[in-house]
């Protein structure tokens, strides 16, 4: 069962990363199990409101509004295609989603105007991708449903954006 941790003086829902004890597998998620893990990143996106500057005792900056935007509509174009992350605050003033599934790793962060990603999967080469915020990153987020889909023996699924 999840449970309630902090993370950089932020109160969130769900289990602290730990890349050496955790290996989630992506499947298709039954219904109730993915509204859950949905709500858990909406919750945690949610507590990145209330961070004030130094959020981390190191002199992290505080998250712009224009950010906490931003990353709401990604996070809804996340979910949009069953790619639930895990939702952190960056001491740069960005936001970060994260996905790791055994070696398989890939990384949105979500500025004020743009956005960096890359998806890392041992079966093949490093994609990389950023653009600005007004066009979104559907194209990236597309690439990442793709590469898990591949990876679940999943083929020739087709994925829009709303």
């Amino acid at each position: 069962m999840d449970s309630f941790y902090a993370h950089g003086g932020t109160q969130l829902y769900g289990t602290p990363r730990n890349k050496a004890a955790e290996s989630r597998t992506v499947r298709p998620a039954r219904r109730q199990e993915f509204r859950f893990e949905a709500e858990t990143a909406r919750t945690n996106l949610r507590a990145l409101e209330h961070l004030e500057a130094n959020w981390d005792g190191y002199g992290a900056q505080v998250l712009s509004k224009a950010v906490r935007l931003n990353a709401w509509a990604c996070l809804d174009k996340a979910l949009n295609l069953s790619l639930v992350p895990d939702v952190l605050p960056t001491p740069e003033g960005t936001i970060s989603f994260e996905w790791e599934i055994d070696e398989f790793e890939a990384h949105l962060q979500i500025g004020r105007t743009s956005y960096s990603m890359y998806i890392r999967s041992p079966d093949g080469p490093s994609q990389y991708y950023n653009g600005e915020m007004k066009e979104g990153p559907d194209r990236a987020l597309q690439s990442l449903r793709r590469v898990i889909d591949e990876r679940n023996g999943v083929t020739g699924a087709s994925f829009t954006l709303g």
